[in-house]
């Protein structure tokens, strides 16, 4: 799962959303009082260290009607999601033991288009299913791809084979148009052919969240909405990949599609990167740091996230890496995360 800097729009520092800022920048502050190794400043969305900005989003992202925050502006849930990516490499018995003993509830696990068809991995299925359940753990089938913004309907399909499946009881999608190389030039189609792709498989019957950038607030599509309004009208929660190198810079990048899910009554979630940056990308993970303080910082963001409407919870990118950053203590250089055929363990 990528969520790479935007190079063809102009980069400036995150639009502030007026009181929220002033709120966020309170708790912000309050929390670094307690650990004085943390900003209490907002960084720009570039990640280069400059000071948080107050200018306003483009007044067309929120002076929508149905856009205004009201007092039934959904409220924080009892219990916020804290979920965990699953792609590759797992075995029922470990990866729940992992799950369960950092707190999630939520396993968002990596299926193939045509599982239905491999014994095998349906009895990886079934197995944790069962183990997941006697934890209290829930479980999202994961899955798209980016040429499925070119082509609806392999999403539909995969959906209802997810859902004939009987194991899931979510669907998580991940498809990423921009990461194809004609995105610069068929944006607004793309990004329209995204939009049909949620539609569709939300019309199979299951809940539906849907991964999005933090940055697709500016993105234009072939409507009057942006990308991440167009996205967040069809599914059912969104989460939202804001993937940078410190806990602050994470809440803030996140800060308007948190406004924008709460004024459609919507849910976002909070992504947070654990794997390994590539070398254009440095300021993209928390990988490197300690497991301890990862969950540090996962909990003020938390504890931050739930002063703001629209906040759902955070996820974790992802088991394999989580698995890995138990036994690092200091942070290594930047490097691509290598490539893999095979399958590894997950170990708890």
């Amino acid at each position: 799962m990528r969520c790479p800097a935007r190079t063809h729009h102009r980069r400036s520092s995150l639009p502030g959303v007026g009181a929220g800022v002033a709120l966020i920048t309170l708790t912000l502050m309050s929390l670094s009082a307690s650990s004085p190794s943390q900003t209490s400043t907002y960084p720009s969305s570039a990640g280069n260290g400059g000071q948080f900005s107050q200018e306003q989003p483009p007044a067309s992202l929120v002076s929508h009607r149905d856009l205004r925050l009201t007092s039934t502006s959904p409220a924080v849930p009892a219990t916020a999601v804290r979920s965990l990516w699953v792609w590759r490499g797992w075995t029922p018995e470990p990866l729940v033991t992992l799950a369960s003993r950092h707190g999630f509830n939520r396993l968002l696990v990596s299926v193939p288009l045509g599982s239905r068809n491999d014994r095998v991995l349906m009895s990886r299925f079934a197995e944790l299913s069962r183990r997941a359940r006697s934890k209290g753990i829930h479980l999202d089938a994961l899955g798209g791809s980016p040429s499925w913004a070119a082509y609806p309907s392999r999403a539909e399909s995969w959906a209802k084979e997810v859902r004939d499946l009987g194991f899931f009881e979510r669907i998580h999608l991940d498809i990423e148009p921009y990461t194809l190389g004609d995105w610069t030039t068929r944006q607004k189609r793309l990004s329209s052919g995204l939009v049909q792709a949620v539609q569709r498989v939300r019309s199979v019957g299951l809940p539906v969240d849907v991964d999005i950038p933090h940055w697709y607030w500016k993105t234009p599509t072939l409507s009057k909405d942006t990308l991440d309004i167009a996205v967040m009208r069809r599914a059912d929660s969104v989460t939202i990949m804001a993937y940078q190198n410190t806990w602050s810079r994470i809440v803030a990048v996140s800060a308007v599609e948190l406004r924008h899910a709460a004024a459609l009554g919507k849910r976002a979630v909070i992504g947070v990167n654990i794997r390994p940056a590539s070398a254009t990308e440095p300021t993209s993970t928390l990988w490197g740091a300690t497991a301890v303080s990862v969950f540090t910082d996962l909990a003020r963001i938390t504890s931050t996230g739930t002063t703001m409407p629209g906040f759902g919870g955070v996820a974790l990118h992802d088991a394999e890496y989580l698995a890995r950053l138990q036994t690092l203590s200091t942070r290594p250089r930047a490097v691509s995360t290598p490539a893999d055929s095979g399958h590894r363990r997950v170990m708890s």
